[in-house]
């Protein structure tokens, strides 16, 4: 019964949820504490790139709201642009939810979205140059860290 109970102690479950018996308990220890501080440790690139490209969204949705993007554009824009402008938003915001989150595949789909939508954008004839070289820039910097970033 004692040994039983010692035995118990000794069994740290690991992240797969399966408890090792072959690992010594030191060894056990060593891996829960590593396990914890991986999912403790930020990357900031990817906090401070999202910040910015938030902060981009935002300020774009303003001049929308206010009616003042064509100014902004230097061209005059279609009346549907607007909705076009709060759909792309909300895929955007939702985009950068799951590439904070570290997910690769929301990288790679907003990836393939962005160059849909400069398509799109280039074809409508509403194509901005700025917008794009901010894009490259900042989506250059996500492709970077998606090394670090979870399959799932």
């Amino acid at each position: 019964m004692n040994r039983q109970a010692t035995e118990e102690r000794s069994q740290i479950p690991l992240r797969s949820g399966r408890v090792d018996r072959q690992i010594s308990p030191l060894c056990k220890v060593i891996i829960f504490r590593r396990e914890l501080s991986m999912k403790k440790d930020k990357n900031w690139i990817i906090i401070l790139t999202s910040c910015v490209y938030f902060l981009i969204i935002i300020s774009t949705l303003f001049y929308t709201f206010t009616g003042n993007l064509s100014k902004v554009v230097g061209r005059e824009l279609p009346r549907w642009y607007a909705y076009y402008m709060y759909i792309t938003a909300i895929i955007y915001i939702a985009g950068f939810i799951f590439i904070l989150k570290m997910k690769r595949w929301a990288l790679v789909v907003l990836s393939a979205i962005t160059v849909l939508l400069y398509l799109s954008t280039y074809f409508i004839g509403v194509f901005n140059i700025y917008s794009l070289i901010t894009d490259i820039i900042i989506f250059g910097i996500l492709w970077t860290q998606y090394g670090k970033m979870h399959e799932s």
